[in-house]
């Protein structure tokens, strides 16, 4: 095959022109379209799970075919603008991942005490921390620590924050 393009279906329906090769080239994005789809699974035959597009259905398919020059300014054009969108893809994908970024700074930031302003005039957090167990006598349980947090003893975090531990 020119250009190794080429389509078909489990039954390996094949269109292959011979007088100018670049035709595969067009008949291809024309298999892709919307359009073509949607007619070959309208018109599916076949049971038991193996529905195919018949002979008939690929045969007749109407295909708007413009002359050489104007097929070769299509696919140019196809070209480009399937390059711009990989590029939007890309760029959708480094997005995600500064998305993913900004979202953990601000964690971050949130649990060292840096995202809002602090008031030194607030009540510590040791302060709410004896008023939830005192008004939760349940929660003294002690639970078995198995992570290393070792790694958070060094942060800093506003003056009247304190480490506790998730079962406290």
């Amino acid at each position: 095959m020119y250009n190794n393009y080429g389509a078909g279906t489990t039954e390996l329906h094949i269109f292959r022109p011979i007088v100018f090769p670049i035709i595969a080239e067009y008949a291809l994005y024309i298999s892709k379209t919307e359009n073509f789809i949607s007619n070959g699974i309208a018109n599916f035959s076949g049971a038991v799970g193996q529905q195919r597009v018949g002979k008939d259905i690929i045969g007749d398919y109407l295909i708007a075919l413009p002359p050489l020059e104007e097929i070769c300014k299509i696919l140019s054009s196809i070209s480009k603008l399937f390059l711009i969108v990989d590029g939007i893809g890309n760029d959708k994908d480094q997005l995600y991942s500064y998305i993913q970024k900004t979202k953990s700074k601000i964690l971050d930031l949130a649990i060292r005490g840096k995202l809002v302003p602090q008031n030194p005039n607030e009540e510590p957090a040791s302060m709410l921390l004896e008023r939830i167990k005192a008004e939760h006598p349940e929660s003294k349980k002690k639970a078995k620590n198995t992570g290393d947090n070792s790694h958070y003893q060094n942060l800093p975090f506003g003056e009247n924050w304190m480490w506790v531990r998730g079962y406290s």
